[in-house]
């Protein structure tokens, strides 16, 4: 069995293209899904290599982070090129997020140490995109969403195959309130069956609802705005009371908490995730691997037998990095509801949540030569 860690692309970039356009088409042969989950298994070499950097790069840097991988799911990939209004014409050669590594990170101050350690390196060999660069934390998404992503095209060393040249990796740079937010956003779509991280088809109320706790989350805890930059303390408290009170989601999400995966080997990092809900209850099944082969191998027939499922490939460290950077797959919102509670109970008193500053924040070099 080949290793799929090792698969590059087998077809031209305009056969990709095509590729992607039968599926926009909804003329999906056995020709396109070959080039597409080829594409997408290509992409594994390329996600490896990234999250080995992030991992040490936390190690040397001795930050609190934990880093994460994940390889697109098939099914949001054909989604994002046939059902997302925001993206016209959306490419699957240009789709720059098929491999994807998030890093969660205590604090802002080491979110962006972090990131400028990486974009001034100068033994770096890979590129970055910097007209694909988008800070969602000095300015948020019209959604409540806050983070920081960066686009970066692959480049081998010198001497070694060029396969894999000009691949992309999206890195996703979150605080851990960021993270927590995002998180219980996936969750509530899942248990409700809504789509609000698209925000086109989301619920409006439960859109709504994630706007003001954006605005709570980081006006508490990070001394920041988001959504709702304008409105009083008290007046966004008693707007997140009343439509909590109409669609009583904080309840929904604290009362959905399960984190139920035991993962034991040591040995086993990479995993299948597979989210299965029955009669709105919402369960988890896990299988580990020692090899990345094995495993994109039992992802592609996972994905073949339950394509409504929720199935991801994800890697980490350990299994509690799993967890955290995973919670969604977990329905773990406990992060999420605690800052919501405590956070109403600080803007109510008209107080502030202490920032958590970094020890290092003082020896912070303004780098900031990319944004």
């Amino acid at each position: 069995m080949a290793d799929k860690r090792l698969i590059a692309p087998e077809y031209t970039n305009s056969q990709v293209a095509h590729a992607g356009n039968m599926v926009r088409k909804g003329r999906i042969t056995d020709r396109c899904e070959e080039i597409i989950e080829n594409w997408r298994s290509s992409h594994n070499h390329v996600l490896n290599t990234w999250w080995v950097i992030l991992f040490h790069r936390i190690q040397k840097l001795k930050i609190d982070a934990t880093a994460g991988q994940r390889l697109k799911r098939r099914s949001t990939i054909y989604d994002k090129l046939t059902n997302r209004p925001e993206m016209p014409g959306m490419s699957l050669r240009r789709m720059y997020d098929i491999a994807g590594c998030r890093v969660v990170f205590d604090n802002e101050e080491d979110l962006y140490f972090f990131r400028d350690s990486i974009l001034t390196e100068s033994r770096f060999k890979h590129k970055y995109m910097k007209q694909y660069h988008k800070d969602y934390i000095r300015s948020p998404k019209d959604s409540g969403y806050r983070g920081v992503h960066d686009i970066f095209s692959y480049k081998s060393d010198v001497g070694r195959p060029e396969k894999w040249n000009g691949l992309y990796v999206e890195i996703q740079y979150r605080t851990k309130y960021q993270h927590a937010w995002a998180t219980a956003v996936e969750v509530a779509d899942v248990i409700k069956k809504s789509r609000t991280k698209f925000s086109a088809k989301a619920d409006a109320k439960q859109n709504e609802f994630f706007k003001y706790a954006s605005e709570i989350i980081a006006r508490v805890y990070e001394n920041h705005t988001s959504c709702f930059p304008d409105l009083a303390d008290q007046e966004l408290v008693d707007k997140f009371k009343k439509i909590n009170n109409e669609i009583q989601l904080l309840d929904l999400l604290h009362s959905v908490n399960k984190s139920n995966l035991d993962f034991r080997d040591k040995n086993k990092k990479a995993l299948i995730l597979r989210q299965v809900t029955n009669d709105g209850e919402v369960r988890v099944e896990s299988e580990a691997f020692k090899s990345t082969s094995e495993a994109n191998s039992r992802l592609y027939e996972l994905e073949k037998a339950f394509p409504d499922d929720n199935i991801v490939l994800v890697k980490a460290d350990n299994i509690s990095d799993i967890k955290n950077i995973f919670r969604n797959y977990f329905t773990d919102s406990k992060a999420f509801v605690s800052y919501i509670k405590e956070g109403i109970k600080f803007l109510s008193a008209g107080k502030r949540a202490p920032v958590n500053k970094s020890p290092r924040h003082k020896q912070r070099k303004q780098l900031f030569l990319f944004d």
